[in-house]
């Protein structure tokens, strides 16, 4: 059903890694369990607008290309010859792979980057020509370009705004009109070019809000009942489950990573019926 290029796509709320409201070098990005190429890469900083945000360093007007190549190369043996007398360095190992991934992207990041290319009709559809949704916009569209060109994983981040502990139903909406547009646009956009089917896109927040008032206009963090949506990426559309209770959202929690993960190709840590994990290998990926 999927070809061997498969995307996931993720749109937190808050506090989250993202193309343009990070902040480096939070470890929000590290590998964890899985080798340093694996490790996520911020693109803008915390306060830098969407259409400023660009990855840091990526461009050296100093030393010619065919100069830079050779001085990679030599620094690529030096590493290899020390990883011959030490044996396994995931952290060595990692440097590698990163040093010959930043080479590449001094070429094809900017271009990515630049959406002069991209027609009136795109644009507007992803909210870029309003000020209210233009910085998400954009983020959506690079979200686009940067699958189109193979990326395997990508995460926008609106804002922090999403913690109404007050004032909740204005926020809110005032949040919703500069996301919701950006979103549509890019499940649309994925759908027309042919990429939907193996691009899974997942919506969601830190956590949800409680049913109850906290003052007079808020909600106070209730982490037993939370939204998360997919769209794409093999999924069935229309299918919607709600249990808000310790122990059935521990249960919907489960069945929404185990569902990422089926989605794309990779076995999860396993779990119990009350949340509890087994001894499932941690992740075998395609």
């Amino acid at each position: 059903m999927h070809s061997a290029r498969r995307t996931t796509i993720c749109l937190p709320t808050s506090r989250s890694p993202t193309f343009a409201a990070s902040r480096p070098p939070a470890n929000n990005y590290a590998s964890a369990f899985l080798p340093a190429p694996y490790a996520g890469t911020a693109v803008g900083s915390v306060g830098i607008p969407a259409r400023d945000a660009k990855i840091p360093f990526i461009a050296n007007s100093e030393t010619p290309r065919d100069i830079q190549r050779m001085e990679l190369d030599l620094l690529q043996q030096m590493n290899r010859e020390q990883l011959a007398d030490t044996g396994p360095d995931h952290d060595l190992e990692g440097r590698i792979e990163s040093f010959e991934l930043a080479f590449r992207m001094q070429t094809e990041a900017p271009e990515l980057q630049d959406i002069s290319g991209e027609s009136e009709a795109t644009l507007k559809m992803y909210g870029i020509d309003d000020p209210i949704t233009e910085d998400f916009g954009r983020q959506c569209l690079m979200a686009r370009r940067f699958s189109e060109k193979g990326v395997r994983f990508l995460q926008c981040s609106h804002t922090y705004k999403w913690d109404q502990h007050a004032n909740l139903y204005r926020d809110h909406s005032q949040n919703a009109h500069e996301v919701d547009k950006p979103i549509a646009a890019l499940i649309r956009d994925l759908k027309s070019r042919g990429l939907l089917e193996d691009t899974l896109v997942v919506w969601g927040g830190e956590f949800g809000r409680t049913p109850t008032a906290q003052g007079s206009d808020g909600r106070d963090h209730n982490p037993e009942a939370f939204t998360y949506w997919m769209a794409g990426g093999g999924v069935k559309p229309a299918c919607s489950t709600a249990q808000p209770t310790t122990t059935a959202t521990t249960r919907s929690r489960t069945r929404c990573t185990s569902t990422i993960c089926m989605r794309r190709s990779c076995t999860c840590l396993g779990s119990t019926t009350s949340g509890s994990p087994t001894a499932t290998p941690a992740a075998t990926f395609a």
